[in-house]
């Protein structure tokens, strides 16, 4: 039962199917938030159990697309939605260059981009974790491999 399990979560190699992705997430969640009400001032256990399981969030996550037949790629739009937290990086950056491009309530284009780049990054979230979450995987073998659930199942 180990083997399986440790080959499941830290190599991105075959598919995944929903429930299988769905569970890892949800206990991960769990654990993760169970850890953070062990000492809610101090985040140092919180942080060390996400920095152990970001690979296999990552691994799992990849074999999750490979069952939608996408290559592991698709993942880098995750990384879109940090989109407006770098703009409102830069924002700060700029300010004290007197450029005019400082992210304050009264600078009117800077709350418009920063509030359009939450709600395009918001709405690619839902496509990304509603695919993965809610969408079957590929019907029969893919370039991935075989299917999950068929791989268990023996057809008299």
């Amino acid at each position: 039962m180990g083997a399986p399990l440790l080959g499941f979560l830290l190599s991105p190699r075959g598919r995944a199917n929903r429930i299988s992705y769905a569970t890892f997430v949800f206990l991960f969640g769990l654990i993760l938030l169970g850890a953070s009400q062990i000492q809610p001032d101090r985040p140092t256990i919180p942080f060390l159990i996400l920095g152990v399981g970001v690979w296999p969030f990552i691994a799992v996550s990849i074999k999750r697309c490979h069952d939608r037949n996408r290559s592991e790629s698709f993942l880098l739009l995750v990384a879109i939605p940090f989109a407006p937290f770098v703009l409102w990086g830069m924002f700060e950056v700029l300010a004290p260059l007197n450029v005019g491009w400082h992210f304050r309530p009264e600078n009117r284009a800077a709350v418009i981009i920063l509030s359009t780049a939450v709600a395009i990054s918001s709405i690619l979230q839902f496509w990304i974790y509603g695919e993965l979450l809610l969408m079957r995987g590929t019907r029969g073998a893919n370039r991935f491999g075989s299917e999950p659930v068929a791989s268990r199942v023996q057809v008299a």
